[in-house]
């Protein structure tokens, strides 16, 4: 899927943002997660630009990146046995810590479903249009930080 190409756009931004912002320096460690890149990208955005139309639709497209986040955490962390409303991963580390009875393994098993040929194209459909959309956002961006 895009997710790496996402990955990477919202880093550029970073680094473009970094100049502009007193409170990130270049000697500051990378985040080391997708969702703390976002929220870092998020954050010298805010800092940067003061323009309110401008900031309500990056919050609107912030929020469709964290729901993408979401999807893409369930499709590489555990596509295999995804349950419908739980992170699997978050099942599987409960039960597998602690010790619980063998008939509540058997129980959180038997509701798993398989994520489907569809939702993965669909969500990769949806990540590529986004990869597209974040680089008009940087483009955007750009041109206001040269006003600056």
């Amino acid at each position: 899927m895009n997710f790496g190409a996402l990955e990477a756009s919202v880093l550029f931004g970073i680094s473009e943002l970094v100049p502009y912002s007193p409170s990130v320096t270049p000697n500051d460690k990378v985040p080391n997660t997708f969702g703390r890149s976002l929220k870092l990208f998020d954050r010298l955005v805010r800092v940067t630009i003061r323009d309110q139309a401008f900031l309500a639709e990056h919050k609107r497209l912030m929020d469709e990146i964290i729901w993408l986040k979401d999807k893409r955490n369930d499709f590489v962390h555990g596509p295999w046995l995804d349950m419908p409303g739980t992170n699997i991963d978050k099942v599987k580390g409960k039960l597998l810590k602690t010790n619980v009875p063998l008939r509540t393994l058997t129980n959180e098993l038997r509701t798993a479903r398989g994520v489907t040929p569809p939702e993965i194209a669909q969500i990769s459909a949806a990540v590529g249009a986004m990869v597209k959309r974040f680089e008009s956002h940087r483009g955007k961006i750009r041109s206001i930080l040269k006003t600056k």
